[in-house]
């Protein structure tokens, strides 16, 4: 795995006990901040929102054998078919220019887990959830004119429409995520991949059969 700025590691070790199991080289000047499980944990536990954010990070450590185990599900023809054929398009996608009353009018029509914020030339600017959006309405300094580009933005993974399923099966899962948004090379948002998506086209082939 490569961190990025911004990126933590040796969560895992903190919440489930024993030693690291991993090492980290850094291939040049690199600043690091270290922070005790005494004084970061008692954060995590506290908070739900961070509680999660922590559970999504260590399970990327059981990813290889999770990954196994929905390959194990699928055919291995439609592991080898490119996203561009199993990907949903029907999206509620947003803009960042728009306001809270907006989105929130949106919500009552599109009722998803995630909105795609796109630019005017559909252009991929980031993906916000209903429950992040919602914790942002709780802040003193938020009305309903405030535009959804202060929003925080959901770290899901991006795949090409050229990519196979396999890939981008391995792309979410060891990202931690079960969903991850498609774009062309010059990323203008074309659709959502999910493996629930994948496991449900997988049991309905099957059903067929018989």
């Amino acid at each position: 795995a490569v961190m990025k700025p911004g990126d933590f590691f040796g969560e895992r070790a903190l919440v489930h006990g024993g030693g690291y199991h991993y090492d980290a080289v850094s291939p040049g000047c690199t600043e690091l901040l270290s922070v005790s499980g005494d004084v970061i944990l008692p954060f995590f536990r506290a908070s739900r929102r961070l509680g999660r954010v922590l559970a999504k990070t260590t399970a990327q450590y059981s990813a290889t054998d999770e990954l196994r185990s929905v390959e194990e599900k699928l055919d291995p023809a439609m592991l080898g078919q490119v996203v561009s054929e199993v990907m949903r398009t029907d999206l509620a996608c947003l803009k960042p220019e728009q306001t809270i009353r907006e989105a929130l009018e949106y919500f009552q029509e599109r009722r998803f887990s995630t909105y795609p914020l796109v630019a005017a030339d559909n252009k991929l600017v980031g993906v916000i959830s209903r429950e992040t959006f919602f914790d942002f309405l709780k802040r003193g300094d938020v009305s309903n004119d405030t535009q959804l580009d202060r929003i925080e933005r959901m770290h899901l993974p991006i795949c090409r429409d050229r990519d196979t399923v396999s890939k981008a099966l391995e792309m979410m899962i060891r990202a931690g995520r079960y969903k991850c948004v498609v774009t062309n090379e010059n990323n203008q948002l074309l659709g959502i991949l999910t493996v629930m998506d994948l496991l449900g086209e997988a049991a309905s082939h099957s059903l067929r059969k018989a």
